[in-house]
């Protein structure tokens, strides 16, 4: 069994999944947050949802635990795991009340992770894509930070102050929006157009493409959820 440090887990589901950035997650090259080569591979907990299991099965990976009602991934990629007492096969109806996305967060959080990264969540199904920024919200009210990652961008969700690191960040751009409701007494410094308590209303165009200027941006607020998406071109 793959030895790993508890907190911190991949999940690939049904959505666009970069092939190149996710074999070098899985190398262990890249992990938001931890620089490279500190070996995070073999401290992963790797999920597959759904249609992400042929992702898995595609590039000889093997998962830990397998979520979804296989309707839009093949039963019979999941059968070929049944007898594997290393991997936990979760079974659910297609009429369900969850999307298996949420199902394999759900796992995530039950095996303890506090830290999870989410590949194939954004793609051409806009529905889909809200959903799982909805995620992010379920999430961090159990204190689990969650990252939906693709080549252009990195997205997550705080609920209170945080620092960003110019040599971690993920694309030049960095946009703030209000989620849920407003955003109270934010103050940005270290970048390039900073602010001091203000409120962060949920509608215009605020808060989109700030950059940092400073080695390290600090990020404050007093109340509300602080959607932060880092992008590039």
């Amino acid at each position: 069994m793959r030895e790993r440090t508890p907190g911190r887990a991949l999940i690939v589901s049904g959505g666009s999944v970069d092939k190149a950035l996710a074999l070098r997650l899985f190398s262990g090259e890249i992990f938001p947050g931890v620089r490279p080569g500190r070996g995070v591979r073999e401290r992963l907990l790797y999920i597959a949802a759904d249609r992400g299991l042929k992702f898995f099965a595609q590039h000889g990976l093997k998962p830990d635990v397998i979520v979804g009602d296989f309707d839009s991934g093949s039963p019979e990629l999941a059968q070929r795991y049944a007898g594997d007492p290393q991997v936990e096969i979760r079974r659910f109806r297609p009429e369900k009340d969850f999307t298996d996305t949420e199902l394999a967060l759900d796992a995530a959080m039950e095996r303890g992770c506090t830290e999870v990264v989410l590949l194939g969540a954004t793609g051409t199904r806009l529905d889909h894509v809200f959903a799982n920024l909805q995620l992010l919200a379920q999430a961090a009210e159990r204190g689990v930070l969650v990252r939906i990652l693709d080549p252009h961008n990195a997205v997550t969700l705080r609920r209170g102050p945080f620092i960003m690191k110019k040599e971690e960040q993920w694309g030049k751009y960095i946009s703030f929006f209000a989620f849920g409701g407003p955003v109270t007494g934010l103050t940005l410094k270290g970048f390039k157009y900073e602010v001091t308590d203000i409120t962060l209303e949920m509608k215009g165009s605020l808060g989109v493409s700030n950059e940092l200027e400073a080695p390290e941006g600090e990020v404050s607020f007093t109340s509300g959820l602080l959607l932060v998406m880092e992008t590039r071109d």
